[in-house]
């Protein structure tokens, strides 16, 4: 298995998990506060400014956490997949295009020879 389909599994692993978390977190917002839940599924990482603000200490606090690790590294993960996959693809553009100049030059080749047999 490719580093890159590993990057994009880990990737879609730490997304479901930060999904999940947000829908727990939203969950919770809309039962402490209109206010809250609207933030939650509004705001751009609104569930984690609620998660850090309403969830005071020990256990609860470690799902703020887990959610801020999630997002973050769900986003490298697929961040470097991604690069990956486009260094991947230029350099077979780079090989295609080199390919296509040894065709040139063996086409060229294949015409002087023929104006060659031609001339005599």
């Amino acid at each position: 298995m490719s580093i890159t389909l590993t990057l994009f599994i880990l990737s879609v692993i730490f997304w479901f998990i930060a999904t999940v978390l947000h829908i727990v977190m939203l969950v919770h917002g809309f039962k402490t506060s209109t206010k809250w839940g609207l933030i939650c599924l509004l705001v751009p990482l609104g569930s984690l400014v609620f998660a850090f603000r309403q969830f005071g200490g020990g256990g609860r606090r470690i799902a703020a956490f887990v959610f801020l690790l999630a997002i973050v590294s769900g986003g490298v993960c697929a961040g470097v997949a991604s690069c990956q996959t486009a260094q991947a693809a230029f350099g077979s553009a780079e090989a295609g295009a080199q390919g296509m100049k040894e065709a040139d030059i063996q086409i060229q080749e294949l015409e002087n020879l023929e104006d060659l047999q031609l001339d005599l």
